[in-house]
């Protein structure tokens, strides 16, 4: 049984074809640094990445990295509604729908939709089953419905 060795002062792919590979130094020792750029890049993404992460830490709401909120501003999930994590807009359409000029304008951050933070999104739409808005219940003036299907 014949073993190949492999032949140190060579990279792994030392021979193509039966010809050394003029694009690999011969020598390790020689060998220089070709990816700097990339290198470079790779640290201010992740400076980047951590300045992000330190100002979301520092001045932001944690939860909603994992929760949304409801139209009254409460964060679905947390707190008074630990038991109802998801979101679900039951007028999304028409919210959209009146406020387009603020989506035309590329102002997305300052568009406002109605939702209801609920245990589980409904399967369907319309529901089969009516969805109370608690707001109604509370008296909120922003409240539209009783409840919603």
């Amino acid at each position: 049984m014949s073993r190949k060795i492999h032949d140190t002062n060579k990279g792994p792919c030392s021979c193509v074809g039966g010809q050394d590979d003029r694009d690999y130094p011969s020598d390790p020792d020689q060998a220089g640094c070709t990816d700097v750029f990339c290198l470079l890049f790779f640290v201010i993404y992740w400076i980047g990445i951590l300045g992000v992460g330190i100002a979301s830490i520092s001045t932001g709401d944690l939860a909603a990295l994992w929760y949304g909120a409801d139209y009254l501003g409460n964060r679905c999930g947390v707190g008074a509604m630990q038991g109802k994590q998801d979101v679900w807009w039951p007028r999304m359409s028409t919210d959209l729908a009146l406020q387009n000029s603020l989506i035309a304008q590329g102002r997305w951050n300052e568009v406002k939709l109605y939702g209801l933070c609920v245990e589980e999104c409904p399967k369907s739409s319309p529901t089969t089953e009516p969805v109370s808005d608690y707001g109604w219940l509370e008296g909120h003036d922003s409240a539209r419905a009783e409840e919603w299907q």
